[in-house]
This record gives structure tokens, sequence and C-alpha cells, in this order.
């Protein structure tokens, strides 16, 4: 009987190393098994287009025997990428580069390309989409906060320097997913930039306010350079 209860003994003893292996292995095939996209957080793009552009006027000057008193970016091809990472089956956050092909024109008297230019976009942005993880086509929106940089090139002998401005972002496409790992998308995008303040009236009051005790005060208005993208792109999932 002894013996018996210690033959028992090792044959229980015995299957707990091969119980934990083979749950370790219905785990793995569990895993193995589980939708690819439940496990796919990272989101990566490239997209070219065209960008639509347009200055800010400024206060008129004389220039080349003639005045100018509007400054212009031309319109030109632009391309780019993002990085997004998934929060869950509709939020995306990231990162969006891109650069658009352009030149500096002046406008008044007659209009006149002074340089070429370079504007690059750097965006934190956030995307919000409809349907769910395993839809065909998702129609999405996004926006987004950072900075233009207009890149001028060499005139003769004049260097021009870079200006870099706030922008934000605002666009609204859709995505296609062909198979679990790559897509297409089509993005229609604003981006305004913030270029500088001008004067937009005196406001005069006899009466105190919080901000000062009566008088006159100048309004400011806020002047935007802004573009408007149209592109499509490439997406891959991982």
């Amino acid at each position: 009987m002894r013996e018996s209860c210690k033959r028992n003994n090792n044959l229980r003893g015995g299957l707990r190393p091969s119980s934990g292996l083979l749950v370790g292995m219905v785990a793995s095939v569990a895993l193995a098994a589980s939708p690819a996209n439940a496990q796919d957080r990272l989101e990566i793009s490239a997209f070219f287009g065209n960008t639509f552009s347009e200055g800010v006027s400024v206060n008129r000057a004389t220039f080349e025997n003639g005045f100018i008193d509007r400054v212009d970016a031309a319109s030109g091809a632009s391309f780019g990428g993002s990085v997004s990472f998934w929060l869950d089956e509709q939020i995306q956050v990231g990162f969006q580069f891109d650069r658009q092909e352009s030149s500096l024109d002046v406008d008044g008297s007659a209009m006149l390309e002074v340089t070429s230019m370079d504007i690059y976009n750097y965006h934190a942005i956030a995307t919000f989409h409809g349907g769910s993880r395993s839809s065909k086509v998702r129609p999405f929106a996004m926006l987004g906060l950072g900075a233009t940089q207009y890149q001028l090139a060499d005139l003769a002998d004049v260097s021009f320097e870079n200006e870099v401005k706030v922008s934000g972002t605002l666009g609204a496409g859709a995505k296609a997913y062909l198979t679990e790992r790559f897509g297409l998308s089509v993005t229609g995008r604003w981006t305004p930039t913030y270029i500088k303040s001008s004067a937009a009236g005196v406001y005069c009051s006899p009466y105190w306010t919080p901000w000062y005790p009566g008088g006159c005060a100048v309004l400011e208005e806020a002047d935007f350079s802004n573009q408007f993208q149209l592109s499509g792109g490439i997406i891959v999932r991982f």
C-alpha cells in the first residue's frame, strides 16, 4: 500500500512540469491565433499631393519702380509622412511632417517671384476614426498643433533667415484597408500659420474698464498664411 501511494505521488508530481508546459503552449497558440489587428498599435503613412498656398497683406512699399502690398507663397507639389499610435479603436495620436515646393512672390503694381522657397510643417496630431478596426473603409477627421518653417533659397549674395511660425492643422478624409497590413488614404487638409498682427482699428471709451481707465486702444487682427492640401497616401500597420 505504501509503495502504491509512493508511485501515485510520484506520478502526480511528475505531471506538474508537463502541465505547466502544456498551459504555456495553449496560451502561445491562443495568442498566435488571435486577430492580428488586435495587436496592431503602430500605423505609418506616406502621402503625396498638391498644396494651394497664400500669403498676407503688408504695408504698401516701393519696389523696383513700383509698389508691393502683398507677399505670397506660391502653390506647389507636396509630400510627407506620419507615425501614429492607436489609443483605442477610434483614436490615434502621433506626429506628421510634410514639405511643399514653393516660391516667395510679391504682388502690387506687378507680380514678381523673388526666390524659391520650401515650406515645412511639423505637427503633433490626433485622428478620430469612424467604424471599427475590422472596417475596410474608415472616414476620419484630424487636428494638430505645431510649427511651419519657411526656408528661402539664397538670392545672389543675399542669404535669407529661415522663419519658423506657430501653426495648426485640420483635415478629413478616408482610409481603405486592402489587407490587414496595407491600405490607401485620401485627405484634405487646411493649415493656417500665424505670420503677424496688423492694426484693425481704434477703440475709445471714456469709461473705466478692467484693462485701462478710459482712453483709446489700438485693436489688432491676426494675419494668417493658409495652406490647403489635397493628397493621397499609402498606409502600413504593424
